[in-house]
């Protein structure tokens, strides 16, 4: 399943439930310390929580949420940091798979938008957090990476793919 697909699906059923959602609100990729951009939202017509989903690259199944987030009735700025998630679905190797992300089954991390991966790493981790406890999401723990760009245990180069919680901060401004 591509992740168009997935976007679409989700987004018809917020849509089926009388939700609102914005898909893409920063128009493409963001690298570390971007903006993703404003999405207006309304809660009229009974709109009162926040969810957010998006997928970690260069990850194989990591992801940032927030989930059904009750949005203040009282004017003002509210911050929030975001944590990463593992959907627990293969195994953390850190390792290139163009491949990855366009068919099922497919493993592996399917870009690096800064295009500074290597190849040839050995992996990280043999096997997937829910090879031991099946349908378990849970915290990521964060990428690795090594400097060796040629063989090494990852794929990322811990100078510029290193990363641990919490990931994002999301403002949402009530007015």
């Amino acid at each position: 399943m591509s992740c168009n697909f997935l976007a679409t699906a989700l987004t018809a059923l917020v849509g089926a439930a009388g939700g609102q959602s914005v898909a893409d609100p920063a128009g493409g990729i963001l690298g570390p310390a971007s903006n993703g951009g404003v999405a207006m939202l309304s809660t009229i017509a009974g709109n009162t929580h926040l969810s957010i989903t998006a997928m970690l690259l260069p990850t194989n199944d990591g992801f940032v949420a927030l989930d059904g987030w009750e949005i203040p009735t009282q004017a003002g700025t509210y911050t929030l940091t975001l944590n990463a998630y593992d959907a627990g679905t293969e195994a953390n190797t850190e390792l290139m798979n163009p491949g990855a992300g366009v068919a099922p089954g497919v493993a592996g991390i399917p870009d690096d938008p800064s295009g500074r991966a290597g190849i040839g790493g050995s992996g990280v981790a043999a096997s997937a957090p829910n090879d031991a406890e099946p349908n378990v999401v849970h915290v990521h723990r964060g990428q690795l990476g090594d400097t060796d760009a040629g063989s090494g245990f990852s794929d990322l180069d811990s100078r510029s793919h290193r990363w641990l919680n919490p990931v994002a901060r999301v403002t949402v401004v009530v007015k």
